[in-house]
């Protein structure tokens, strides 16, 4: 998973749990259609996006639950910064959260 691929993929994502420091997210599994699939669960994927995003702690991808769970550190990534990764009605909002979390480093 890395900025580009969860861009053009959120469609395909659901928060279905979220406190302090973990973040649960459910994807469709028509997204497994999507060339960019392999990609978004590659481990030297997730380990780059670990790498990159400061505030994340682990990413662990359960492809049989279809789930993702995301920890992070709130000190560091707020939950309301998460949260406006995935989807919702405002397109412009997820770029400036991506916008705003890669210029944490």
């Amino acid at each position: 998973m890395d900025l580009d691929a969860l861009r053009k993929t959120r469609g395909y994502l659901r928060v279905v749990h979220h406190t302090r420091g973990r973040i649960r997210v459910k994807f469709d599994s028509a997204i497994l259609k999507h060339p960019l699939a392999p990609t978004l669960t590659h481990p030297k994927t997730l380990k780059k996006l670990m790498e990159t995003l400061p505030g994340i702690k682990k990413i662990r991808v359960n492809p049989g639950a279809r789930s993702v769970i995301i920890t992070y550190d709130p000190e560091i990534l707020s939950p309301d910064r998460l949260q406006a990764l995935f989807p919702h009605n405002d397109p412009d909002r997820l770029q400036q959260a991506i916008h705003e979390w890669t210029q944490l480093n």
